[in-house]
């Protein structure tokens, strides 16, 4: 039984960072008004915005696309956008370099989320499903929870790359 278990850590993992940085910049937003100021509070904004719009748009359509084209592909897709992006985000020299990080993170995060749940369901009995789900939600709820105080503690992971 380790193998689904293993399964299960893997993909909690990307949907715990999906729904993390869902609000993990909230708090940081005095810091990233100071790091890339030059463009404004509405600017800034889409850093904010530009993922959860993203990912909420895209969450469907790539779900049905992973279910087409193979959840573990897509999963395997979704987490290296994901991950190249937050890098992107991490070193972004300025606001426009940071939202379209942020952009390309939330189609990172849509493609992993319903993947995910594709890739760990089939590794468990019927019976133990329910119970998976329930986890795997639970993942999700912790990751969007700890999105606030990590933001305040770390401004750095919300993209603050430039230098003051």
């Amino acid at each position: 039984m380790a193998g689904p278990w293993r399964t299960f850590a893997m993909v909690s993992v990307g949907v715990f960072a999906a729904s993390l940085d869902l609000f993990v910049v909230n708090i940081a937003m005095p810091e990233l008004a100071r790091d890339f100021g030059q463009g404004g509070l509405a600017q800034l904004s889409w850093v904010l915005n530009g993922y959860a719009i993203v990912y909420a748009a895209l969450l469907v359509p790539a779900g049905r696309i992973v279910d087409l084209y193979g959840r573990r592909r897509g999963f395997v897709v979704g987490v290296t956008l994901f991950t190249v992006a937050s890098a992107a985000c991490a070193v972004a020299p300025s606001a426009g370099v940071l939202i379209a990080a942020r952009l390309v993170q939330g189609a990172g995060a849509a493609i992993l989320t319903p993947s995910s749940l594709g890739v760990v369901l089939p590794a468990f009995p019927a019976r133990s499903r329910p119970a998976v789900i329930a986890a795997w939600a639970a993942t999700g709820a912790v990751g969007a929870a700890a999105g606030p105080p990590l933001g305040a503690c770390s401004p750095s992971s919300a993209g603050g790359g430039s230098s003051s």
